[in-house]
């Protein structure tokens, strides 16, 4: 079970969350999945007076000029929601924040590396989106989807996604259960 768990929300992750992956694989062509870059879109079977499952997980990742959330900063944030079952319930919420050269210049090394070969670099000194702008888009994403205070947050080495959420956005922090689902602590557990 535990393995079955790990293969799918990893296989959710590296589809939906990691962007990046998909910007430095750009030849390969994604048929059926409706990514949102700086906006978000609905499912035109969903609307927002549907009874929201107080058991859906909050799927986020994001990308950061480092790991020390004093001094880092947010570069991107990606989001969707699944059921209990992991079953897709929502789409696709992908935002890049508009950073300014002195705040990519300072990043880490690795994430200097890392997010030239991606691309993300551009993308953020190109994005017109604020931290502020972002938060409360994420903020409408979740408020679309999950009920305020129910669904606890999950992703790959989600507690430090959650540290900047507590520093930079707090709303989003705010509105989360505060329960998280690491799935790295998964994977190490399936060693």
């Amino acid at each position: 079970t535990t393995n079955m768990i790990f293969t799918r929300t990893t296989g959710l992750l590296s589809r939906y969350l990691y962007r990046g992956a998909q910007r430095y694989l750009n030849n390969v062509i994604l048929t059926n999945i409706p990514f949102c870059v700086d906006h978000v879109s609905w499912t035109p079977t969903e609307t927002r007076n549907e009874i929201r499952n107080e058991k859906h997980i909050v799927w986020l990742d994001m990308e950061m000029t480092g790991l020390e959330v004093e001094t880092c900063h947010i570069l991107e944030v990606a989001c969707f929601i699944t059921d209990e079952q992991l079953e897709l319930a929502s789409d696709y919420l992908n935002i890049v924040v508009h950073q300014p050269d002195k705040v990519l210049e300072n990043m880490s090394d690795w994430c200097k590396v890392q997010h030239k070969k991606s691309g993300l670099i551009d993308e953020c000194r190109l994005s017109k989106t604020t931290l502020e702008e972002a938060q409360q888009r994420t903020l409408n994403f979740l408020e679309n989807h999950v009920p305020k205070g129910a669904c606890p947050l999950a992703g790959n080495s989600v507690y430090m996604d959650r540290t900047f959420l507590k520093k930079y956005m707090p709303l989003i922090d705010n509105y989360l259960h505060y329960r998280i689902i690491d799935i790295s602590t998964i994977k190490d557990l399936a060693r």
